[in-house]
């Protein structure tokens, strides 16, 4: 029997290799069109960097390049949970 995930991810397989990614993303997360860390979707010329994960949607997935803005909607969504 294939090795599961921790609990609260998911496992996503590419070719010949997994990764186990967290069970919360979005499919704008997953397939690459929005930070991994904080969800924002990026506006055409608006700065994503590369992070060294993929998932089966996307063989690329970004986060925000701006790292401040990224920790504040991050903070921002948990603050909006806690309400």
């Amino acid at each position: 029997m294939p090795e599961q995930p921790p609990a609260g991810f998911r496992r996503h397989r590419f070719l010949d290799a997994s990764i186990d990614l967290p069970e919360h993303l979005t499919e704008a997360q997953l397939d690459g069109r929005a930070c991994i860390r904080c969800g924002h979707e990026a506006e055409p010329g608006e700065a994503m960097r590369p992070v060294e994960a993929w998932s089966e949607q996307s063989a690329q997935l970004f986060e925000c390049d701006d790292v401040e803005a990224c920790a504040n909607r991050q903070e921002e969504r948990v603050d909006a949970r806690l309400r």
